[in-house]
């Protein structure tokens, strides 16, 4: 089990390396050719690390494979139908790692009022910055208008569920959750801007590396609940 784990580790490390100098170089083949590679290593090392926990293993996984099709999909992206597929695909994983964090990825201790206020102060964050961001594109985003705000919505739901876990999951648990919760929020936030608004430089850099490490931190976070 441990070699298991440690390859496909391996693997995803390596390809995320490849994928970043590829976007960060302009090497567009380099970055496209690693990107499949991504999100299927880190299904499987997510497989094997939670095996023993049943449906959440597999919900776990399969969010990450939803993941992966998305990732597939929006190689092509200059194409109305693989975006909507894409960001359908990405709708899924955020569906499932809301029931996650709300379900599995939390144990069954009790908020304090600190804690309560914590949750509150970070959800409201959350929500006030979907809500300038998404008024900011709504011009901007013409025949995907909807699709992009039902988008907005599920990630929103997902942050705000990871926000919620403060003392009721491992602290170190919560941390990584929120703070990849965070990050695929930035991402996309970054994708929807250079799609929708102006390309800027290092786009594609900027865009992979916090994509990247934010569904790495939320593995890391759920299995270290699980641990």
């Amino acid at each position: 089990m441990a070699h298991i784990l440690s390859s496909s580790i391996r693997v995803f490390w390596a390809a995320t390396a490849l994928n970043l100098i590829g976007n960060l170089l302009g090497y567009k083949e380099l970055a496209m050719m690693t990107k499949p590679f991504l999100l299927i290593t880190l299904a499987h090392y997510t497989w094997y690390a939670l095996a023993p926990q049943g449906r959440l293993a597999y919900a776990m996984t399969i969010a990450l494979l939803f993941s992966w099709l998305g990732d597939i999909f929006l190689l092509f992206d200059n194409t109305q139908v693989f975006f909507i597929l894409g960001l359908l695909s990405f709708a899924c994983t955020h569906i499932l790692y809301t029931a996650i964090f709300l379900s599995w990825g939390r144990g069954k201790g009790q908020q304090s009022l600190g804690g309560i206020v914590l949750s509150t102060a970070l959800s409201l964050s959350i929500l006030m910055f979907s809500i300038l961001y998404g008024n900011f594109l709504w011009e901007k985003t013409g025949d995907f208008r909807i699709p992009v705000l039902g988008y907005i919505i599920l990630i929103t739901m997902m942050a705000i569920a990871a926000s919620w876990r403060f003392q009721k999951a491992h602290q170190r648990s919560f941390a990584w959750a929120l703070l990849g919760s965070l990050l695929f929020v930035l991402s996309d936030s970054s994708l929807a801007y250079g799609k929708f608004v102006s390309p800027y430089p290092l786009q594609g850099f900027v865009i992979m590396l916090t994509y990247i490490l934010g569904q790495w931190c939320i593995v890391k976070g759920i299995v270290a609940h699980e641990s």
